[in-house]
């Protein structure tokens, strides 16, 4: 005698709805408090959420005219994400339908019954098939055709579920199914998501049609509910984490590239070039700074910079060192007099030019360039172990240059520094102390495609003409220098002009 199946009890009493309700109180409770204390935060990411969908959902191709520099660079990097993301999505498209027609002839050879359409069917032959000849010509996929490519993706979904495709009977497993395969995975080619958004509020139009004339299971709306708002969040959300790894992504590149002109600038300058870590330990050998201290073959990797000083200056060479600990995270840069000590107890007068400034992960890195005068002039003025020589803190890239996505020009925010007086500084600075000592040295990074300076020491310096700096025949030097650079194949050069003509008012003055 076969058992009876015992009937589930689906009826819930007022207990069910007392303990809802006190966890409901709770996490209630906790949700407005979180957004009282940390409302500043959430108005930004609400903001941000509101400038990806206006930005990117109008969608901010790569030769807008209207964007910046940088927001073309973004929007460029973006549309290849995607391209290379549609191609990956073709070729899942092709081995998902081809594995799917193969069940489905096996079926067809052993005449078993199928659930699915003659019209659905045929429709997924079609779609195997586009999607194998857009594999076999690749080049068929362009970042102009991608919006293209989704709405005729996201139309064949919504056929699916029209009355000729699918029975209401199995509306609900098919909805579920087209979801999970193919409307989820390809909001990776759209590029807009309003595009999204628009093209997956049709198949919810199309079930609140059906609803009219057939009898549809709630399921089925709410299946289409549920994949609407899934899709719609989603496309926002890989827009705007794709646009901030991208910016990450630039940030680091242009950090590295930096600190790679830096380093290169104090190896003309100085004897040896050293990184430290923010406990002032060398962060990798220097087989110039060992054999500056005569101990060539020794591994410095790892050791306290003090230990390389003279013992008598070694505190006032760490309160040197140390300076910017409590500064802004931007690059700060100073040049000082000390003693090194080699492995002979020798005294070595040394110059001492730092860069600080922070990686990516905040973590604070010191470059140091050592430049030996014991036999040579001094390049910092003056000659005592205390003497020093500290530069206002500036970027080593203009604002709009190593920040993406600001609109900030680099004229306002460097000339912002030529005023007489702190008076002159944004209001957000002007507590700010400065100190200003004439220095020998200038530095200097120019626009050569614009022939302009775009970042400079000296704040007076930026945005003159290469005639406005230097005269006509070093301006043909540095010309011809970028031309040799341009030229050539390796991805940086480094050149050492012996003597270039400085323009000061109507008189030139040599600098080394």
């Amino acid at each position: 005698m076969d058992a009876v199946p015992r009937q589930l009890d689906t009826k819930l009493g007022s207990s069910f709805v007392g303990v809802c309700a006190a966890f409901q109180a709770l996490f209630l409770c906790r949700a407005i408090y979180l957004c009282f204390s940390r409302r500043d935060y959430l108005l930004d990411v609400a903001r941000s959420i509101l400038k990806t969908f206006v930005c990117s959902g109008c969608g901010s191709k790569p030769a807008d005219v209207s964007a910046t520099e940088d927001e073309q660079l973004v929007n460029q990097q973006i549309c290849e994400l995607r391209l290379q993301m549609a191609r990956l999505f073709m070729r899942y498209t092709c081995a998902l339908l081809g594995f799917f027609l193969f069940f489905q002839q096996l079926r067809v050879l052993q005449d078993a019954d199928r659930w699915i359409s003659n019209n659905a069917m045929w429709l997924v032959v079609a779609s195997f098939g586009a999607s194998g000849f857009v594999n076999l010509f690749s080049a068929l996929l362009t970042m102009t055709n991608l919006d293209v490519v989704y709405v005729v993706i996201s139309l064949c979904c919504t056929v699916q579920l029209s009355p000729w495709h699918v029975e209401l009977a199995d509306a609900t497993l098919t909805s579920i199914c087209i979801l999970g395969f193919a409307r989820l995975p390809a909001i990776a080619i759209a590029g807009r998501p309003i595009l999204v958004v628009a093209l997956n509020a049709a198949p919810l139009a199309l079930v609140s049609f059906r609803s009219i004339w057939e009898e549809v299971p709630p399921s089925f709306v709410n299946a289409e509910v549920s994949g609407f708002l899934v899709t719609s969040l989603a496309s926002l959300s890989l827009q705007a984490g794709l646009k901030r790894r991208t910016e990450h992504d630039l940030l680091y590149s242009k950090m590295a590239t930096n600190l790679k002109a830096a380093s290169s600038l104090l190896g003309l300058t100085c004897d040896a070039v050293v990184e430290l870590d923010g406990d002032l330990r060398v962060v990798q050998d220097s087989a110039a700074l060992a054999a500056m201290l005569l101990c060539a073959g020794s591994t410095l990797a790892g050791r306290d910079f003090r230990d390389f000083v003279q013992k008598s200056d070694t505190d006032q060479a760490l309160e040197l060192l140390k300076r910017f600990d409590g500064s802004q995270p931007d690059v700060n840069t100073q040049a000082f007099h000390t003693r090194l000590q080699d492995c002979d107890c020798n005294k070595i007068p040394t110059e001492v030019f730092q860069v600080v400034y922070r990686t990516t992960r905040g973590e604070a890195r010191h470059l140091i360039g050592l430049r030996d005068v014991t036999d040579q002039g001094c390049l910092v003025r003056g000659k005592s172990a205390d003497s020093s020589d500290i530069q206002l803190s500036y970027p080593m890239m203009p604002v709009d240059t190593l920040t993406p996505m600001t609109s900030q020009s680099v004229s306002t925010a460097a000339v912002s520094f030529s005023a007489t007086g702190p008076q002159a500084l944004p209001s957000s600075q002007r507590n700010v102390s400065v100190t200003r000592v004439q220095n020998k040295l200038l530095f200097m990074q120019m626009d050569m495609d614009r022939r302009v300076v775009s970042t400079s020491s000296r704040a007076i310096c930026v945005g003159q003409t290469l005639v406005d700096l230097f005269s006509a025949r070093g301006a043909e030097v540095l010309q011809s220098a970028w031309a040799e650079a341009s030229e050539s194949a390796t991805l940086s050069m480094a050149f050492r002009i012996k003597s270039l003509y400085r323009q000061r008012h109507a008189a030139a003055s040599p600098d080394s």
